[in-house]
């Protein structure tokens, strides 16, 4: 009976080893650099098995007043969907800036496809509106900024 319960725990910590094993191959992020086609930074981030965890793009948009010379837009997981093939993700969100007691009104939206084991490309599309009391002053927008990114 002894000798049954011994292998019993052998067995116990065998598994253990190799459950630790296996969620640190997991842990591990795979990073992918690259740029717009506006020449703007891209750098996407990935679990082992290729599934989105993070994305983060600089972009160059136009406004209706004055142009923005640099904006940077992150997206982090959960994205609506995201597997290996690739992922996509929106989101809209309402900013109060009270220094100058405006607020605004941003959406974006990303598409990125994997085109091969080491690369992926896809589209990034944002677009913000400003109100001051409630009336329209400015607004800006990038549209279908095309990017690709590589290991």
């Amino acid at each position: 009976m002894r000798a049954r319960g011994r292998w019993v725990a052998i067995a116990a910590a065998c598994a253990l080893v190799a459950l630790q094993t296996a969620s640190a191959a997991e842990a591990k992020p795979v990073r992918y650099s690259g740029k717009t086609e506006q020449g703007k930074k891209v750098v996407l981030i990935t679990n082992a098995k290729g599934k989105a965890q993070r994305f983060s793009i600089d972009y160059q948009g136009k406004c209706q007043h004055r142009r923005i010379r640099r904006a940077t837009s992150v997206f982090v997981a959960p994205f609506r969907q995201a597997d290996y093939q690739g992922f996509k993700d929106s989101g809209r969100r309402k900013e109060r800036y009270p220094k100058y007691g405006t607020t605004g009104k941003l959406r974006a939206r990303l598409i990125g496809v994997r085109v091969s084991r080491n690369r992926l490309r896809g589209t990034f599309d944002y677009k913000a509106r400003y109100f001051d009391h409630g009336e329209q002053f400015n607004s800006c927008r990038a549209r279908n900024v095309r990017w690709s990114v590589s290991r």
